[in-house]
């Protein structure tokens, strides 16, 4: 992450992440570092009239964002 107040420990990062994305139930998991914060994508199921789909979704996850769930 640029600038120093930006950089933080990756283990506690990734941790947090790992637990959105299981919240989320995703699979199939790309993780991508960028200026203002992380982007995350990945395969949820949806229900549809059809039935069940997979469906890829993508969130970007600023610094703010991170911290906060870091905390928790």
């Amino acid at each position: 992450m640029p600038g120093s107040e930006k950089k933080g420990n990756y283990g506690a990062i990734l941790l947090a992440i790992g637990n959105h994305i299981q919240e989320k139930g995703w699979r199939d998991i790309c993780i991508l570092e960028v200026d203002g914060g992380m982007i995350v994508q990945g395969t949820g199921v949806a229900s549809t009239r059809d039935g069940y789909q997979y469906v890829m979704e993508t969130k970007l996850i600023s610094h703010d964002e991170l911290a906060k769930m870091m905390a928790k």
